[in-house]
C-alpha cells in the first residue's frame, strides 16, 4: 500500500482556473494524440538500436486503496468549488462536482479503472531528484518545456497533457526507472486554482513525499518524487529501465481499443515495418500485438472496421514495402542555414491497386507527421523521410506542437521563417516534380484501339519531356480533329439513361425526331436520373439550360475499366454547369452511364455533381463510365439560364 505520510500538494501561486489549454489541446485528436504523444517520446528514449521499442497500453481494474491518498484528493477538489463558487455563473464548478461524485462511487463500488502505459527498450526518465532541468522534472513537474536533445521527434512540451484527456478526474502516475537503476513514482493532477492554508494554490497538485523547498531565502512546502519502492504498491514500481504512466480512473469506452490500433498503424507504420518499434494493447483476456510480421493484417483489421480515407491510404502505402524491389529511391539535398546540408529520401508507387493520392512526410523517428497530395491525374502513394540528422533538426523546428504539420510559422524570428520557407517550398517543388515523372505514357502504353489513336491523348496534362532521356518515353501531340456526324435521313442511334429526351445536332441545339417521326423527349420535357448519375445534363427542360462554348478537349484513356481524365477550357465563365458525355461513332451518337465524377485541382480530388467555370481556365474531371474501354468520346458542357 501506499505509505500514509505521502499527501497530495499544489503549489502556492496563481489560482488559476480549471480550464486547461493543454488538455484542450488534445480533446478533439484524443486517441490519435495519445498514441502519437506517447510511443514519439518512448522512440526519442531507445536503448538498444538492435531491438525495437515496445509500447504497450492496458486497460485495468484495481482495488480502490490503490488510489494514492483518495480522501485527499476529494478535499483538494471541494477546496476548487469553494474558490470558484465566488465566481458567479462559472461552468466549472459543474466539472469539479463530477470528479467527487465519480470518486465517491469509486469508493462505493470498491474498484477503479486504470489506463497503463508501458514502454521497454527505453533508457527511462533522469533527474527524479529535481524539480526542474531534467527529463523528469519536464514531464511531470515543468508546463510546457521540453529539454530533449536536437532532432529528438517527441518532447515534454505540451504532448504531455494529452493523457489528462482519458482521465476522468484530471490525475496521472507517472513511474520510472532510469539508466543507474533509479526508481521515482509521483502523482499528478490538474484542478483549479484554490485557496489552502490562508495561500493561494496554482492548480498543479503532486501526490509524493513532502519536503521543504527554498525560495529567495524563504522555505514552503512541496511534494518530492518517491524513491523507495517499499511506499509504493508493488504495481506502480517499475522492474525493468523504462517509464510507465497510469492514468487514473481512466475513460476507456466501447471501441478504445481499436481507436488505439488504428492510431499506431496510421502513424508509425514506417516505425514498425523497419522493425523499430512494437506496440501491444490489451484489456482483459483480450490481447493484440502490432509488429512487422503483422503490420499489414492489422491495417486490413482497421479498414475493415472503421474504412477511413485515412487508413485507406495506410492501407494504399503499404503497397510501397510489398514493392520495394521494385522501386528506386529518389534522394534530394537541400540548403540548410549556417552552410548544412539536409538530405531526404522520397519512395513513390503507383499501379493499377492503389487509390489514394498522397505523401507521407516522416523524420527520424519513424512517426507521419503530415500528408501532401501533389496533384496528378495518376493515383500514387509515397513515403518523404529523412536522411540526415542536419534534416531532422531542421524539420524539428519547423513541427507544430502536436507534430502535426511542417510551417515555416514554426520556426520563430522573422527572418528564419523566410528562410524555413524557402526550404519547405523546395521540398514540395521537389515532390511535385517527382509525381509527375509518373504520367508519361511508354510505347507499350500508347492507345491505338481500332485505329482511334488520333483521337485518344496519350500527352496527358500537356507535360513537356523533351529533357528525358527515357528512350520508351515519346511527346504526342494529339491532332486537332474534329469528329463529324454523317447526317443521314436514316441515322442509327441509342439512348441510354437520356434525360432531357433530346439528341441534339453537330451544335447541340437542334431536336432530332426519333422513330416513326416521334420525338423521344416528348416535347423536350424528359424525366432522366440528372447530376453525376448520368451522361446526360440532369433533368428538366432543355429551353432552361444553354451550351457553353468549351476548347482544347481531351478525353484520354487511363488504362482501369472505364476510367477517364476528362479536361477542357471553357470561353465563358458560368456557374451551375453540368457535364454531358456520349460516345463518338461515324453512325451512332450514344449517351452513357457516368457512375462517379471527380474534379481534380491543387486541392486534390473532390466528387461533385455540378460545378462552375472560369473563362480561359483548365477544369479536368475524373470520370468513371459503365462498361466503356477506349473509345472516343463526344463531351459537351450546359449551364442554367
Amino acid at each position: 500500500m501506499w505509505n500514509e505520510s505521502f499527501k497530495w500538494f499544489y503549489e502556492e501561486g496563481t489560482p488559476n482556473g480549471f480550464n486547461d489549454g493543454g488538455i484542450a489541446e488534445f480533446a478533439s485528436t484524443k486517441y490519435d494524440g495519445l498514441a502519437r504523444e506517447i510511443i514519439q517520446n518512448s522512440l526519442d528514449a531507445r536503448k538498444d538500436d538492435n531491438e525495437p521499442v515496445k509500447v504497450v497500453f492496458e486497460k485495468l481494474t484495481v482495488p480502490i486503496d490503490l488510489f494514492p491518498d483518495i480522501d485527499g484528493y476529494i478535499s483538494s477538489t471541494q477546496k476548487c468549488i469553494d474558490f470558484l463558487k465566488n465566481d458567479a455563473g462559472n461552468k466549472s464548478v459543474k466539472k469539479l462536482e463530477n470528479i467527487i461524485y465519480y470518486l465517491n462511487t469509486c469508493k462505493r463500488n470498491g474498484f477503479f479503472n486504470i489506463m497503463k502505459i508501458s514502454d521497454y527498450n527505453t533508457k527511462g526518465l533522469s533527474g527524479s531528484n529535481k524539480t526542474y532541468g531534467s527529463p523528469w522534472a519536464n514531464l511531470v513537474r515543468i508546463s510546457g518545456n521540453s529539454n530533449k536533445g536536437p532532432g529528438s521527434q517527441g518532447s515534454f512540451g505540451i504532448g504531455k497533457y494529452a493523457p489528462f484527456v482519458f482521465s476522468n478526474i484530471r490525475s496521472i502516475v507517472y513511474s520510472t526507472k532510469d539508466e543507474d537503476g533509479n526508481i521515482a513514482i509521483q502523482g499528478k493532477s490538474i484542478l483549479s486554482g484554490h485557496i489552502d492554508n490562508g495561500n493561494t494554490r496554482t492548480p498543479f497538485g503532486y501526490f509524493g513525499r513532502k519536503y521543504q523547498k527554498e525560495i529567495e531565502g524563504k522555505y514552503h512546502d512541496d511534494s518530492q518524487a518517491i524513491f523507495d519502492d517499499k511506499d509504493v504498491p508493488e504495481m506502480f514500481v517499475r522492474k525493468e529501465t523504462g517509464t510507465s504512466l497510469y492514468v487514473m480512473c481512466a475513460s476507456t469506452p466501447i471501441g478504445w481499443y481499436d481507436e488505439i490500433l488504428s492510431s499506431v498503424v496510421n502513424s508509425f507504420f514506417y516505425a514498425i515495418y523497419n522493425n523499430n518499434l512494437v506496440v501491444e494493447i490489451k484489456e482483459n483476456q483480450k490481447e493484440l500485438v502490432v509488429n512487422k510480421d503483422n503490420l499489414k493484417d492489422q491495417i486490413e483489421l482497421c479498414l475493415k472496421e472503421n474504412s477511413t480515407k485515412e487508413i485507406k491510404t495506410t492501407h494504399d502505402i503499404y503497397k510501397i514495402f510489398e514493392n520495394m524491389d521494385k522501386i528506386v529511391p529518389v534522394s534530394h539535398e537541400f540548403s540548410l542555414p549556417n552552410d548544412k546540408k539536409g538530405t531526404m529520401s522520397l519512395y513513390l508507387y503507383t499501379g493499377k491497386d492503389i487509390e489514394s493520392k498522397s505523401i507521407a512526410h516522416l523524420r527520424k523517428a519513424g512517426m507521419k507527421i503530415e500528408e501532401y497530395s501533389p496533384r496528378s491525374l495518376l493515383s500514387y502513394v509515397g513515403i518523404a523521410v529523412t536522411t540526415n540528422e542536419e534534416m531532422n533538426e531542421f524539420l524539428t523546428t519547423c513541427e507544430a506542437p502536436k507534430h502535426d504539420a511542417w510551417s515555416s510559422n514554426n520556426c520563430g524570428e522573422e527572418e528564419q521563417q523566410l528562410i524555413a520557407k524557402r526550404i519547405l517550398n523546395d521540398l514540395i517543388s521537389w515532390e511535385r516534380e517527382e509525381v509527375k515523372k509518373l504520367t508519361p505514357i511508354n510505347e507499350s502504353e500508347r492507345l491505338d484501339p481500332l485505329g482511334m489513336e488520333e483521337f485518344l491523348a496519350s500527352d496527358i496534362e500537356g507535360e513537356d519531356d523533351s529533357n528525358n532521356s527515357n528512350a520508351e518515353i515519346i511527346n504526342f501531340k494529339p491532332l486537332e480533329t474534329e469528329i463529324k456526324k454523317k447526317k443521314n435521313s436514316k441515322q442509327t442511334y441509342s439512348v441510354i439513361d437520356s434525360n432531357d429526351g433530346v439528341i441534339p445536332d453537330e451544335n447541340g441545339e437542334t431536336e432530332i425526331e426519333g422513330p416513326e417521326g416521334h420525338n423521344n423527349g416528348h416535347g423536350g420535357n424528359g424525366t432522366g436520373n440528372g447530376g453525376a448519375g448520368t451522361g446526360g445534363t440532369g433533368g428538366g427542360n432543355q429551353k432552361d439550360k444553354e451550351k457553353v462554348s468549351i476548347k482544347n478537349i481531351k478525353t484520354p484513356y487511363m488504362n482501369e475499366s472505364g476510367k477517364y481524365i476528362i479536361s477542357f477550357v471553357p470561353d465563358v465563365s458560368k456557374t451551375d454547369c453540368e457535364l454531358k458525355v456520349r460516345l463518338a461513332g461515324e453512325d451512332v451518337f450514344e449517351n452513357i452511364n457516368i457512375l462517379k465524377k471527380y474534379i481534380l485541382d491543387e486541392s486534390g480530388k473532390k466528387e461533385i455533381d455540378r460545378f462552375d467555370l472560369i473563362a480561359g481556365e483548365k477544369i479536368t474531371f475524373e470520370v468513371y463510365f459503365e462498361n466503356v474501354d477506349r473509345a472516343a468520346l463526344e463531351v459537351s458542357c450546359y449551364a442554367k439560364k
